[in-house]
């Protein structure tokens, strides 16, 4: 998802600049350096707002021999702040005010769970 390698996306907008960041895809990759498992990125919409599925066909073929899928989906910065969470950013562009993953990421999430049945969901959300 866009929240894998998105580093600004941890720090959100309320804390100071840590020494280090480590995003959730780097921290992955450094925990299984050397063990002989293939890690493959392939975030699946080109940001948080994800505006379109243009990019969903990338994230399926990464998956297609993938024991293990792991989704970083949810908020940024960019929509977390100050009620631009409220506004739309459906996929269908007709939902406001719903409890539910910006722009076209929940679609993105259902694609992916018709292709692979091995999935572990991480929400970053502010």
């Amino acid at each position: 998802g866009p929240n894998a390698n998105a580093s600004q996306t941890l720090l959100s907008n309320y804390v100071g600049i840590p020494d280090k960041i480590v995003t959730v895809l780097e921290g992955i990759t450094a925990q299984l350096a050397g063990s002989g498992v293939n890690v493959t990125y392939a975030p699946g919409c080109n940001s948080t707002s994800c505006s379109h599925d243009s990019d969903f066909n990338h994230a399926t073929e990464a998956i297609k021999d993938a024991d293990y899928v792991v989704m970083v989906m949810g908020l940024d910065g960019h929509l977390e702040g100050e009620g631009h969470d409220r506004v739309s950013h459906s996929c269908n562009k007709k939902d406001i005010d719903v409890l539910a993953l910006p722009g076209c990421q929940g679609k993105l999430v259902d694609t992916i769970v018709g292709s692979n049945s091995h999935i572990i969901l991480v929400l970053v959300n502010g």
